[in-house]
């Protein structure tokens, strides 16, 4: 817009079931549910667009909403942005070219189990990993991941604490004590949302080589595999 703001435009399509005519205006009203007969089986109060809608006023714009029933709908904003003025040190500007001379973090040849009770959360760090060419398995409970480690060698193993029947320190402490388990000198990495102060220091102190809490920072994770997989 001038040399100070951009207009920063956002659109979301889809092609959905679309939204009535007369409904529009209901979607964004606190606790409505539109076309019920259609969607009964979906959960959730009715708050989200309504929130969103006053986000938006509160930041001098409105959502726009088109919509055609039964093909799909799109949901658009605009709103103004002040460019903000970057100055990049000489340090930075080093860090930046030791970053692109080193470029990603690839091990093709690495082998990763990730222990943790929620798919969703393998599923995540398996995506997270996919760049890097790593191998990875998953295992949704303890004793699951003893039975892959006893078949099978990994590089680096990530182990979710709370687990139910048996906890990622128990799991641990069960393939370290196995001689003849393949795993037993494998590197563990403690994967947790308990980052309260003192909690690295207790999961080394059990054994585990590394600690990282959740939700994931990749820049932590591209720290962790390259100190440990760099051959």
């Amino acid at each position: 817009m001038d040399d100070d703001h951009v207009k920063l435009t956002i659109s979301v399509r889809d092609t959905g079931i679309g939204i009535k005519p007369e409904d529009i205006e209901k979607l964004i009203m606190p606790f409505e549910r539109v076309d019920q007969s259609r969607n009964r089986n979906i959960e959730g109060t009715g708050l989200g667009l309504n929130i969103v809608k006053n986000l938006l006023e509160l930041m001098g714009s409105s959502l726009k909403i088109e919509s055609t029933y039964g093909e799909g709908s799109e949901f658009s904003f605009s709103v103004m942005q002040k460019v903000g003025k970057s100055s990049v040190s000489a340090e930075n500007n080093n860090d930046t070219a030791a970053d692109a001379k080193t470029g990603p973090f690839t091990a093709p040849d690495a082998s990763v189990l990730i222990v943790d009770d929620t798919p969703s959360n393998i599923k995540i760090m398996s995506l997270l990993l996919k760049n890097s060419l790593i191998n990875t398995d998953g295992a949704v409970n303890g004793k699951t991941a003893i039975l892959l480690c006893e078949k099978k060698k990994y590089d680096l193993i990530f182990i979710d604490h709370m687990m139910p029947e048996m906890d990622g320190i128990e799991t641990l402490r069960k393939i370290r004590s196995d001689p003849e388990n393949i795993n037993s000198g494998s590197v563990f990495v403690m994967l947790t949302a308990n980052d309260e102060a003192g909690m690295k220091e207790m999961y080394i102190k059990e054994g585990f080589d590394d600690y990282m809490s959740k939700p994931i920072d990749v820049t932590e994770l591209d720290s962790i595999l390259r100190k440990y997989l760099s051959k």
